[in-house]
């Protein structure tokens, strides 16, 4: 089993020292990334965001790629596939539903785009995932 022990004498310490990380980013300092991320973080297709720019499409895809690393899509998929987990584990109860309420269309679907996109099965990554514990010393 692993271990990710975090020894931080609070909740509040993590989450100051995880301000100052991202105060760092520059996504913070541009705020055309940084409203993408938004708009894409609340489940808006990349379409829609990208339409209400005044801004060349291939403008947008640079830039947002220059400063995150990675394509809109991609981003906006790694978004939904975080949410979904985090529902997933959060929530014991019906799977299925929790799938279908982040966009799939079923449950085929859903484990097709994860099994293309990681390279390993839901089940697999879902073990992984609930091997990791995470604690804080609270003082």
């Amino acid at each position: 089993m692993l271990d990710a022990n975090v020894n931080f004498p609070s909740q509040e310490a993590i989450e100051n020292e995880l301000i100052q990380f991202f105060n760092n980013i520059e996504i913070e300092e541009n705020d055309l990334v940084k409203y993408i991320c938004l708009e894409l973080s609340k489940g808006s297709s990349v379409a829609s965001v990208t339409a209400s720019i005044p801004l060349s499409i291939r403008v947008i895809q640079k830039k947002f790629k220059t400063i995150v690393g990675m394509s809109m899509r991609h981003y906006s998929y790694n978004v939904r596939q975080r949410k979904l987990w985090i529902d997933l584990l959060n929530e014991e109860n019906d799977k299925l539903h929790t799938i279908l309420n982040h966009g799939y269309y079923d449950q085929a679907h859903f484990i097709n785009t994860f099994k293309k996109k990681m390279q390993r099965s839901h089940i697999n990554f879902e073990s992984y995932l609930k091997k990791i514990q995470i604690s804080v010393i609270e003082n």
